[in-house]
């Protein structure tokens, strides 16, 4: 996706990983940044580490997101954060790269929510 402005800047890019339509579906592409078309939580974790972003499985309407998760890239890609969200098995089923500038920002009013809401 794009800035709605004037110089329409890179926002993100989400793949998805999963086609809730065909059972046995796989990714036909090869991943970027060493990522793999099937990932659990686990896989992530033994990767990465800790994210730096975690976000709570979430209801909109009849729309069901299962955990989101925002890691850092490692060097040299280090201005790249992604997000990973999981279905309830806990399988990465859309990952979204972001500038770390958008994600350090979502980080920040993660906090402040976390913090106004205790």
């Amino acid at each position: 996706s794009f800035e709605n402005d004037k110089n329409k800047t890179f926002k993100g890019i989400t793949l998805t990983l999963e086609d809730d339509d065909i059972t046995d579906w796989v990714f036909p592409n090869s991943m970027p940044f060493n990522l793999e078309p099937v990932m659990t939580q686990n896989w992530m974790r033994e990767r990465f580490g800790f994210p730096m972003i975690y976000g709570e499985p979430k209801t909109m309407g009849s729309y069901s997101r299962g955990i989101s998760e925002v890691y850092p890239l490692l060097p040299p890609n280090q201005n790249i954060a992604v997000l990973f969200v999981y279905d309830a098995d806990l399988f990465v089923v859309s990952v979204t790269f972001y500038s770390m500038a958008h994600a350090e920002a979502i980080q920040a009013a993660s906090e402040r929510n976390r913090l106004m809401n205790k």
